[in-house]
């Protein structure tokens, strides 16, 4: 029987979600209490990979479970009870044998996001930027993505990706004096995709390179021509839809 849950976490204190040696991440994490509570191995596959210190609002995964929990409501309150503070499963319920937490998913939305100043309630999720860019040229340059379909160019070097061609389905942002915000939804994305894609918008922000050299760097499809990737502890997994009717609980 395949259950879908739900749950969020800040990355700050993990390398990343996907389970690695001598490291401790999300999935792991998420995995070893499951089992403890269940009785058995269990693994979760996500819905992506979030990068070391990226936190996510929401995300899913899929587990196979041989008989369901006896009761759904204590599963859940025990779960989050030997689970560490940085995460937090929101649903567990069962779902159709062909719902995939990855491959199902139509569009993923990321959000990164800015401080001017310090603030001790928002400084592990923003990167704190002393030299404020332009906003409004970051914004102009970055409507110029959605006309892209080939994002090679903010891929991480030596990936795995079949491929790097995705589909960006809007980009909106807002700012202030104070703190800035740029939230992308796309159909998928690429490993270090957003951060790498941001730190050459700033490029743009702060007057280094003009917006026909950005959009020179995108289609050259070479990493090393874009710029450096900024700080994980920005950037957030806010949201990840399916098809309809597809995670409706059986």
């Amino acid at each position: 029987m395949r259950y879908f849950l739900e749950f969020a976490y800040a990355g700050t204190d993990f390398h990343g979600w996907a389970r690695q040696p001598n490291a401790q991440t999300v999935q792991e994490t998420l995995e070893t209490c499951l089992a403890k509570l269940l009785g058995h191995p269990v693994e979760v596959t996500g819905a992506g990979r979030t990068d070391t210190g990226v936190h996510a609002r929401c995300m899913y995964g899929h587990l196979d479970l041989p008989s369901p929990p006896q009761d759904m409501q204590k599963t859940l309150y025990a779960l989050n009870s030997i689970l560490p503070k940085s995460i937090a499963v929101k649903r567990m319920w069962q779902v159709k044998p062909e719902a995939h937490a990855r491959f199902s998913a139509t569009e993923r939305c990321y959000t990164y996001r800015w401080l001017r100043h310090k603030n001790p309630f928002e400084d592990s999720w923003a990167w704190r930027c002393r030299r404020w860019p332009d906003f409004q040229a970051m914004q102009l340059a970055s409507q110029r993505l959605l006309e892209v379909r080939d994002f090679a160019a903010f891929c991480k070097a030596n990936h795995d990706a079949k491929t790097t061609l995705c589909q960006l389905q809007s980009i909106d942002w807002e700012w202030n004096a104070e703190r800035a915000a740029m939230t992308v939804r796309a159909d998928r994305f690429l490993r270090n995709m957003v951060r790498a894609m941001v730190g050459t918008l700033m490029e743009v922000g702060w007057g280094r390179i003009s917006e026909a050299e950005f959009m020179a760097v995108v289609h050259s499809g070479k990493r090393t021509e874009a710029g450096v990737s900024v700080p994980a502890r920005g950037l957030t997994l806010e949201h990840i839809s399916y098809p309809p009717g597809l995670l409706e609980g059986l």
